[in-house]
């Protein structure tokens, strides 16, 4: 079992689900040139990328699972893509440090990590093992978010509309050089 999940990395082994059929693709790499072809791959290069693993199961007759995890520079990097890219309001983990959920996505950040899981004609409740399954691979969980984010207001606050960047090139990458250069700093800054 051991070898088998060191030969997995941070997936799920198929036998770990009796609703896995089989391995439909994988790639990995650490170049990032090759982030031009997936989905946010600007907003993860700007965030301090160092690698992508992404797996895709088959489910059932006719369904699928699509896990990507992506290890960034730091929880900060992480974090920034649960609030940028979640798919509804952000919980504490598991699975990982904090995730967010819909029916047929969860998104979470544990550590340096920021894992997406997206499936097709599947349950809900797979999902949610699938990522409970991912973090326990990951490693220990226990990461806060960023102190920033414990500054605001309680107040008026709606959790759905946080947005948190680690430096001014994600916050550029994201909101593009009009809003970015509308800041006038000269300085990097969290924001």
């Amino acid at each position: 079992a051991e070898a088998e999940s060191a030969a997995n990395g941070p997936f799920p082994a198929i036998s770990e689900f009796a609703e896995l059929q089989k391995v439909l693709f994988e790639k990995s790499f650490d170049e990032p040139a090759r982030l031009a072809r997936i989905e946010d791959g600007q907003l993860i290069s700007a965030v301090g990328f160092e690698k992508y693993a992404q797996r895709m199961y088959s489910v059932g007759k006719s369904g699928e699972v699509s896990i990507a995890v992506t290890t960034l520079m730091d929880f900060r990097a992480a974090y920034c893509l649960l609030t940028l890219r979640s798919t509804s309001n952000i919980q504490e983990g598991p699975p990982g440090d904090a995730f967010s959920q819909s029916s047929a996505s969860i998104r979470f950040f544990q550590a340096k990590y920021w894992v997406r899981i997206d499936g097709r004609n599947t349950s809900e409740d797979l999902l949610k093992r699938l990522a409970v399954s991912v973090s326990n691979l990951l490693g220990p969980r226990g990461q806060k978010p960023p102190s920033l984010t414990t500054h605001l207001p309680a107040t008026g606050y709606d959790a759905s509309s946080l947005k948190y960047f680690p430096g001014l090139k994600s916050f550029e990458s994201y909101s593009g050089s009009q809003a970015f250069n509308s800041l006038k700093l000269n300085f990097d800054a969290e924001i």
